[in-house]
């Protein structure tokens, strides 16, 4: 991402927040973005790349995982919204190769790092 990507996304979200602060205060995604942004501007680098598609809509969904009343998990919506996530999840990894694929895409083992133990 260049500096004038950056200008630009830069003025293209203070546009939106001219344009409906509210909808900018509601969106925390972009809100993290901006600060990215800006403290990327500031110290003189390059500002990670934006997040795609996917991972903004997974995240949403995260989100309303948290809230157990939410329409993920209650109401006419959620056996497509829990589908829409799995079908996400499913997206990030390509699919095991050779025997025993399925265990090791079923299976994920938690390994501590040296810093879990102090």
């Amino acid at each position: 991402m260049t500096d004038d990507d950056t200008a630009q996304e830069i003025a293209e979200i203070e546009a939106d927040m001219a344009d409906d602060f509210a909808g900018y205060q509601g969106d925390t995604a972009k809100q993290e973005r901006y600060g990215q942004l800006l403290q990327a501007r500031e110290a003189g680098t390059v500002a990670p790349a934006k997040p795609d598609a996917d991972s903004v809509r997974r995240d949403e969904l995260v989100k309303l995982m948290a809230d157990q009343r939410s329409i993920y998990w209650k109401g006419s919506q959620s056996d497509k919204l829990q589908q829409e996530y799995r079908d996400l999840l499913g997206a990030e990894r390509p699919p095991a190769q050779g025997a025993g694929a399925a265990r090791a895409q079923a299976v994920q083992v938690w390994r501590p790092t040296p810093q879990f133990f102090g």
